[in-house]
């Protein structure tokens, strides 16, 4: 489900590695949990990709992964509003 939600909302493979590696995280309260980037997983890419690379992938930096209490990455998408942290 996830690949095909990528494909359609057009979000590269990269973009979900960074997510996985650098996202914050929030719980769902139903046993999962969403992946998105704040100002300080913004940072932590930054430093790690440098500045050419962080310029090049900062417009699809609006993306969230739903990931599932089991690890497997449920649904991607672009986030239109602010994801809430209780």
């Amino acid at each position: 489900h996830a690949l095909a939600r990528m494909q359609q909302r057009a979000i590269p493979i990269r973009i979900l590695d960074c997510l996985l590696n650098y996202g914050a995280k929030v719980h769902d309260h139903r046993g999962g949990e969403i992946l998105f980037f704040d100002h300080q997983a913004k940072s932590r890419l930054r430093r790690a990709y440098g500045e050419n690379v962080f310029k090049r992938i900062e417009r699809k930096l609006d993306t969230y992964a739903v990931v599932g209490c089991d690890g497997v990455v449920l649904t991607m998408g672009h986030r239109t509003k602010r994801i809430n942290r209780c």
